[in-house]
Protein backbone atom coordinates (compact mmCIF):
# COMPACT_ATOMS: atom_id res chain seq x y z
CA UNK A 1 0.00 0.00 0.00
CA UNK A 2 1.50 3.69 -0.76
CA UNK A 3 1.30 6.29 1.41
CA UNK A 4 -1.69 7.69 0.18
CA UNK A 5 -4.25 4.50 0.90
CA UNK A 6 -2.43 4.43 4.26
CA UNK A 7 -3.36 7.95 4.75
CA UNK A 8 -7.30 7.26 3.44
CA UNK A 9 -7.66 4.35 5.65
CA UNK A 10 -6.13 5.82 8.73
CA UNK A 11 -8.45 8.58 7.81
CA UNK A 12 -11.42 6.63 7.67
CA UNK A 13 -10.88 4.89 10.45
CA UNK A 14 -10.88 7.71 12.63
CA UNK A 15 -13.72 9.69 11.28
CA UNK A 16 -15.54 6.40 11.77
CA UNK A 17 -14.11 6.00 15.67
CA UNK A 18 -15.12 10.13 15.93
CA UNK A 19 -18.71 9.38 14.90
CA UNK A 20 -19.29 6.49 17.08
CA UNK A 21 -18.10 8.33 19.93
CA UNK A 22 -20.09 11.12 19.17
CA UNK A 23 -22.27 12.79 21.82
CA UNK A 24 -24.94 15.42 20.90
CA UNK A 25 -24.64 18.29 23.25
CA UNK A 26 -28.58 18.93 22.64
CA UNK A 27 -30.32 16.97 25.32
CA UNK A 28 -34.38 16.50 23.56
CA UNK A 29 -35.96 17.04 26.76
CA UNK A 30 -33.74 20.29 27.52
CA UNK A 31 -33.98 21.75 24.15
CA UNK A 32 -35.78 25.26 24.01
CA UNK A 33 -35.35 27.22 20.44
CA UNK A 34 -33.95 30.74 20.77
CA UNK A 35 -37.37 31.94 19.85
CA UNK A 36 -39.22 30.37 22.61
CA UNK A 37 -40.22 32.36 25.39
CA UNK A 38 -39.24 32.18 28.62
CA UNK A 39 -41.46 31.14 30.47
CA UNK A 40 -40.91 29.01 33.84
CA UNK A 41 -41.23 25.66 33.11
CA UNK A 42 -38.68 23.45 34.72
CA UNK A 43 -37.74 22.75 38.26
CA UNK A 44 -35.11 25.68 38.85
CA UNK A 45 -36.44 27.93 36.76
CA UNK A 46 -37.82 31.57 38.04
CA UNK A 47 -40.66 33.61 37.94
CA UNK A 48 -42.61 36.43 39.31
CA UNK A 49 -45.40 35.99 41.78
CA UNK A 50 -47.67 39.57 41.34
CA UNK A 51 -49.48 39.43 44.82
CA UNK A 52 -52.50 41.54 45.20
CA UNK A 53 -54.43 40.19 48.23
CA UNK A 54 -57.57 42.14 49.42
CA UNK A 55 -59.57 40.04 52.38
CA UNK A 56 -62.34 41.32 54.13
CA UNK A 57 -64.48 39.65 56.77
CA UNK A 58 -67.30 40.95 58.68
CA UNK A 59 -69.05 39.20 61.71
CA UNK A 60 -72.32 39.97 63.36
CA UNK A 61 -74.39 38.77 65.89
CA UNK A 62 -77.51 39.74 67.43
CA UNK A 63 -78.63 37.74 70.44
CA UNK A 64 -82.20 38.36 72.65
CA UNK A 65 -83.41 35.72 74.73
CA UNK A 66 -86.21 35.92 77.21
CA UNK A 67 -87.33 33.58 80.02
CA UNK A 68 -90.34 33.26 81.82
CA UNK A 69 -90.84 31.18 84.95
CA UNK A 70 -94.15 30.69 87.15
CA UNK A 71 -95.34 28.77 89.77
CA UNK A 72 -98.47 29.07 91.07
CA UNK A 73 -100.64 27.29 94.37
CA UNK A 74 -104.36 27.32 95.01
CA UNK A 75 -105.79 25.16 97.95
CA UNK A 76 -109.55 25.13 98.39
CA UNK A 77 -110.57 26.86 101.42
CA UNK A 78 -111.07 23.81 103.93
CA UNK A 79 -113.11 25.46 107.14
CA UNK A 80 -113.13 28.84 105.77
CA UNK A 81 -109.76 29.07 104.70
CA UNK A 82 -107.92 30.08 101.73
CA UNK A 83 -104.43 29.52 100.91
CA UNK A 84 -102.67 31.29 97.98
CA UNK A 85 -99.06 30.91 96.90
CA UNK A 86 -97.07 32.25 93.80
CA UNK A 87 -93.79 32.82 92.34
CA UNK A 88 -92.28 34.38 89.04
CA UNK A 89 -89.41 34.89 87.47
CA UNK A 90 -88.39 37.39 84.58
CA UNK A 91 -85.02 37.24 82.82
CA UNK A 92 -84.57 38.89 79.71
CA UNK A 93 -81.14 39.19 78.07
CA UNK A 94 -79.86 41.49 74.88
CA UNK A 95 -76.69 41.89 73.54
CA UNK A 96 -75.03 42.73 70.02
CA UNK A 97 -71.69 42.40 68.73
CA UNK A 98 -69.89 43.11 65.69
CA UNK A 99 -66.17 42.26 64.76
CA UNK A 100 -64.57 43.53 61.16
CA UNK A 101 -61.51 42.99 59.75
CA UNK A 102 -60.02 43.56 56.55
CA UNK A 103 -56.32 43.44 55.13
CA UNK A 104 -54.56 44.22 51.78
CA UNK A 105 -51.15 43.09 50.67
CA UNK A 106 -49.59 44.31 47.50
CA UNK A 107 -45.84 42.82 46.53
CA UNK A 108 -43.90 41.03 44.06
CA UNK A 109 -42.31 37.95 44.74
CA UNK A 110 -39.80 36.13 42.44
CA UNK A 111 -40.58 32.15 43.37
CA UNK A 112 -38.48 28.87 42.03
CA UNK A 113 -40.36 25.72 40.25
CA UNK A 114 -39.69 23.26 43.35
CA UNK A 115 -41.56 20.52 41.84
CA UNK A 116 -42.94 19.30 38.45
CA UNK A 117 -46.60 17.34 39.71
CA UNK A 118 -47.77 14.23 37.61
CA UNK A 119 -50.56 16.97 36.53
CA UNK A 120 -48.84 19.14 34.88
CA UNK A 121 -48.69 21.70 37.05
CA UNK A 122 -45.77 23.79 38.58
CA UNK A 123 -45.09 23.69 42.74
CA UNK A 124 -43.78 26.80 43.33
CA UNK A 125 -41.96 28.58 46.54
CA UNK A 126 -40.28 31.60 47.77
CA UNK A 127 -39.19 33.65 50.33
CA UNK A 128 -38.14 37.23 50.58
CA UNK A 129 -37.11 39.24 53.20
CA UNK A 130 -37.01 43.30 54.20
CA UNK A 131 -35.20 45.17 56.58
CA UNK A 132 -37.15 48.37 56.46
CA UNK A 133 -35.51 50.77 59.41
CA UNK A 134 -35.36 48.00 61.77
CA UNK A 135 -38.37 45.81 61.08
CA UNK A 136 -37.64 43.04 59.78
CA UNK A 137 -40.38 41.83 57.27
CA UNK A 138 -40.66 38.41 55.43
CA UNK A 139 -43.38 37.40 52.38
CA UNK A 140 -43.29 33.75 52.04
CA UNK A 141 -45.28 32.01 49.01
CA UNK A 142 -46.15 28.85 48.46
CA UNK A 143 -48.50 27.01 45.48
CA UNK A 144 -48.94 25.45 42.35
CA UNK A 145 -49.64 26.91 39.36
CA UNK A 146 -50.59 25.62 35.88
CA UNK A 147 -48.20 26.54 32.71
CA UNK A 148 -50.69 28.25 30.90
CA UNK A 149 -51.03 30.70 34.34
CA UNK A 150 -47.99 32.68 33.64
CA UNK A 151 -47.37 35.07 30.99
CA UNK A 152 -45.03 36.54 28.38
CA UNK A 153 -43.38 38.33 31.11
CA UNK A 154 -42.93 35.29 33.47
CA UNK A 155 -45.25 36.58 35.52
CA UNK A 156 -48.17 35.11 37.78
CA UNK A 157 -50.92 36.68 39.37
CA UNK A 158 -51.49 35.46 43.06
CA UNK A 159 -55.28 34.80 42.26
CA UNK A 160 -54.20 32.03 40.15
CA UNK A 161 -52.00 29.91 42.35
CA UNK A 162 -53.88 26.69 43.95
CA UNK A 163 -52.90 25.44 47.25
CA UNK A 164 -51.90 28.79 48.08
CA UNK A 165 -49.80 29.87 51.33
CA UNK A 166 -48.84 33.76 51.26
CA UNK A 167 -47.63 34.89 54.88
CA UNK A 168 -46.37 38.46 55.27
CA UNK A 169 -44.29 38.17 59.14
CA UNK A 170 -43.62 40.91 60.44
CA UNK A 171 -40.46 41.64 63.24
CA UNK A 172 -39.27 44.91 65.09
CA UNK A 173 -40.41 47.83 67.31
CA UNK A 174 -43.80 48.80 65.74
CA UNK A 175 -44.78 45.46 65.32
CA UNK A 176 -43.96 44.83 69.22
CA UNK A 177 -45.60 48.26 69.51
CA UNK A 178 -48.85 47.14 67.78
CA UNK A 179 -49.04 44.29 70.29
CA UNK A 180 -51.46 44.03 73.15
CA UNK A 181 -49.92 44.36 76.38
CA UNK A 182 -49.57 41.82 79.26
CA UNK A 183 -52.05 42.97 81.09
CA UNK A 184 -54.89 43.25 77.68
CA UNK A 185 -53.88 39.66 76.91
CA UNK A 186 -54.95 38.53 80.67
CA UNK A 187 -58.19 40.84 80.99
CA UNK A 188 -58.75 39.25 77.25
CA UNK A 189 -57.77 35.98 78.65
CA UNK A 190 -60.59 35.85 81.41
CA UNK A 191 -63.59 37.71 79.09
CA UNK A 192 -63.24 41.15 81.24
Amino acid sequence: MNAMSRLIVIATLAASAAHAQSVSLLAPTEFRSLTADRRAWRVGDVLTIAIQENATATTAVDLGTHRRSAANVNVDPIQGASVSAGAGLDNDSTGAGRMQRSGRLLAQITVAVTEILPSGDLAVAGEQQLDLNGEAQTIRVRGRLRSTDIDERNVVQSNRLADARIQFVGDGFLTDAGKPGLLSRLLTLFGL
